[in-house]
């Protein structure tokens, strides 16, 4: 058999479920946000974690943790995955990364 190429949403939902495991390895277990993949699929649960106005508290504790890289708002800004999200989505995620210090050097 050939090697299977994944299609976006699929590698997405990969990079979330990874970014499970890595929260999970430091100690952080998410379950809630499995059980959202479960229920929503990866892209609908970025979406509502995103437009969320205030921190979920798994963005809370990778903030804690100094994980943010590992947020869906970062991975969402990903190049490979910016253009599966309208132009909203986008900007709520840089704005909350922006707040909680994720861009350094005094944001934008």
């Amino acid at each position: 058999m050939g090697s299977q190429v994944l299609s976006q949403e699929e590698q997405f939902k990969e990079v979330m479920l990874d970014t499970y495991r890595q929260a999970a390895r430091k100690g952080y277990r998410a379950t809630y946000f499995l059980q959202m993949i479960g229920e929503l699929g990866a892209v609908e649960t970025a979406k509502q974690l995103v437009m969320n106005p205030t921190y979920s508290s798994g963005f809370a504790q990778l903030l804690a943790m100094g994980e943010l890289r590992i947020s869906v708002e970062a991975i969402i800004l990903r190049d490979e995955f910016r253009s599966m999200f309208e132009e909203k989505y986008l900007a709520a995620a840089h704005k909350k990364l922006d707040e909680a210090g994720y861009f350094g050097k005094g944001g934008k």
